[in-house]
């Protein structure tokens, strides 16, 4: 009687174990959630490289677009390991590979991420300097202090992140089960082939922060707290400033005149820098739509204040999809928003489709059929390029002949005003040349321009 009632609660477990075992590989796969990660990883891929190609080959070379390539790295890396990674975990929930990759796959998702929410909180105090004191910027804001700040934030997230290597694990979830359930055959004096068989081995990538002697609750409160809040707040308070500046103040090169060269200069430097700030602004906006949601359930799981049942799990995941999909849509918003980008791009789609016409035989071959027809075109666009560059030439005469105009007439009233005002002529002078001198020195000088017209 005692080995009939043993061998049911031995059957009632192993039936347990192979309901686990179904449910971890994949019997309630979420297609949805794979449908949705697929292109978003392959656009991810593709927009970025693209951004990186585009600084890099045609010289963007400006505080921002540094920024701006540290952002596409970071993307870059969550769209070639973390969402494939995800996907995988997706159609099977057990982790099919080594720990290694386990550690990493981890650790550079939270690497990665903060690296970029640090890159987003670095753009913002560059637009505030840029804005607030623009000789400053020039003096803090060069090439080589921006490389060490790039610097700086990976070795941070990366040093702050360790313990999340080493806290990743291979686990068997079902590892205890299974051993009391041999160890309660082995006293009953059970054999396998008496019962079902039991089902094989499975390991899950889970943390474990009890080796390490860290409380779970303890180490979520700290790194929402460094990775999300504190940057967050930096980057509020910086875009609030950028506002209050913008918006409340007239800009530095205000003249009475609003036809002058230096007041046209004033207002286009101004508009150039209210459109950085809200490209800017709107990266951080779509950074915290995306990562927030996740960042503050998966906190509120650590500290204990709701639970991780089967239905937050879902939500989850969800979550997370959301801001894996931020690195694809970052570099779309560069091209959405910036003309430049949509020009270059443009530029480099052109020349990577005729490389591979190129390369392509039948192409070739069709071009030589219809030589005799198409020997006209490259005398065509050469016609055309001289007529470019010659209106090019006409319009920098008609320039050029405007501005010498303008300098002449401005001299001759000069002139005229220093006849009727004969008696205080030196005094004249001395106000007439001290408002050209304040006009002149007023404008900014072209490489400050050229340093803050080219942010984005």
């Amino acid at each position: 009687m005692t080995n009939k009632t043993t061998s049911l609660k031995i059957e009632n477990v192993v039936k347990i174990l192979w309901s686990f075992y179904n449910y971890f590989h994949g019997s309630d796969k979420d297609y949805v959630l794979i449908i949705l990660y697929a292109p978003t990883a392959f656009i991810g891929v593709i927009a970025n490289i693209f951004v990186i190609t585009m600084v890099c080959k045609y010289h963007l070379k400006s505080v921002t677009n540094y920024f701006v390539i540290n952002l596409s790295i970071a993307d870059l890396l969550v769209a070639t390991i973390c969402m494939p990674m995800t996907i995988n975990q997706e159609i099977s929930m057990s982790w099919n590979h080594s720990e290694f990759l386990c550690k990493l796959t981890s650790y550079l998702q939270s690497v990665s991420v903060t690296a970029s929410i640090y890159t987003i909180m670095a753009m913002s105090i560059d637009r505030y300097l840029a804005i607030r004191n623009p000789m400053a910027l020039r003096c803090i804001c060069s090439h080589r202090n921006i490389i060490l700040v790039i610097v700086t934030i990976w070795l941070t997230s990366m040093a702050f992140f360790l313990m999340i290597y080493r806290a990743m694990k291979l686990q068997n979830p079902m590892e205890d089960i299974i051993n009391k359930t041999l160890d309660l055959m082995a006293n009953e004096n059970f054999s396998r082939k008496t019962i079902s068989p039991i089902p094989p081995d499975f390991y899950m990538c889970t943390e474990d922060f009890t080796s390490l002697g860290i409380h779970r609750n303890v180490f979520g409160g700290v790194h929402f707290l460094f990775s999300t809040a504190i940057p967050c707040l930096v980057v509020l308070l910086a875009y609030s400033m950028i506002g209050f500046t913008l918006w409340s103040r007239k800009p530095p090169f205000d003249c009475d005149n609003r036809d002058s060269a230096s007041s046209r200069q004033g207002f286009r430097l101004r508009h150039d820098r209210k459109r950085v700030a809200l490209i800017l602004l709107f990266l951080a906006v779509l950074f915290a739509l995306c990562w927030l949601p996740y960042n503050i359930v998966q906190c509120l799981i650590d500290l204990e204040v709701i639970d991780r049942t089967i239905s937050t799990g879902k939500t989850l995941k969800y979550f997370l999809f959301l801001g894996h999909a931020n690195s694809a849509l970052n570099p779309i918003v560069y091209c959405w928003m910036t003309r430049g980008f949509r020009q270059n791009l443009a530029k480099l789609l052109s020349c990577t489709f005729n490389n591979l016409s190129d390369h392509d035989p039948s192409r070739r071959n069709a071009m030589t059929i219809t030589d005799g027809n198409m020997q006209h075109i490259p005398q065509c666009l050469q016609r055309l390029s001289r007529m470019r560059r010659r209106a090019n030439l006409q319009r920098r005469k008609w320039y050029s002949f405007i501005n010498s105009s303008n300098r002449s007439h401005r001299h001759k009233s000069i002139e005229l005003r220093n006849v009727y005002d004969v008696p205080n002529e030196d005094k004249e002078n001395q106000s007439g040349n001290k408002d050209i001198n304040e006009l002149e020195t007023s404008q900014p000088e072209s490489n400050t321009l050229c340093a803050t017209n080219r942010q984005c």
